[in-house]
């Protein structure tokens, strides 16, 4: 089987990094004002599920909105009124009937980044030992 970088990343996303300096970023700021730690909560949950829900991206049906309005402990109008709120002010987006995050496609390849870096410098230090063995084995 083949590998790449998005597939390793999404065998390897253990955590989803909550910065907290985009608590101040424009946007966050009108979320937390309309809706505070709630609107602030269900924001970050639902990058959550797009991070660990391969491609990252999921159809937005009612039945999913129910469940994850029951995880953040709101209902689902509320939850539907804030999502509403949420794509119109940028923090996600829609492709067809997928929603969809910058936010989260940053941090997918972010990772994907890393982990590459990570297999390279392993690589480079697995082939200088083997050369320092071979040097070592022919003296």
């Amino acid at each position: 089987p083949t590998s790449s970088p998005r597939r390793d990343a999404m065998i390897n996303l253990y955590y989803f990094r909550h910065l907290p300096a985009e608590r101040e970023s424009p946007k966050m700021k009108k979320l937390l004002d309309r809706y505070g730690m709630a609107g602030y909560g269900f924001y970050w949950l639902l990058c959550e599920e797009l991070y660990f829900t391969p491609p990252h991206q999921f159809q937005l049906t009612d039945l999913r909105l129910r469940h994850l309005a029951k995880c953040a402990g709101i209902r689902a109008f509320k939850a539907k009124r804030m999502l509403i709120y949420m794509i119109s002010s940028g923090l996600f987006t829609m492709r067809g009937a997928m929603l969809c995050s910058l936010r989260v496609d940053e941090e997918v390849r972010e990772v994907a980044t890393a982990l590459d870096r990570k297999k390279d410098s392993a690589r480079r230090a697995g082939l200088a030992s083997a050369a320092k063995r071979k040097a070592g084995g022919a003296a």
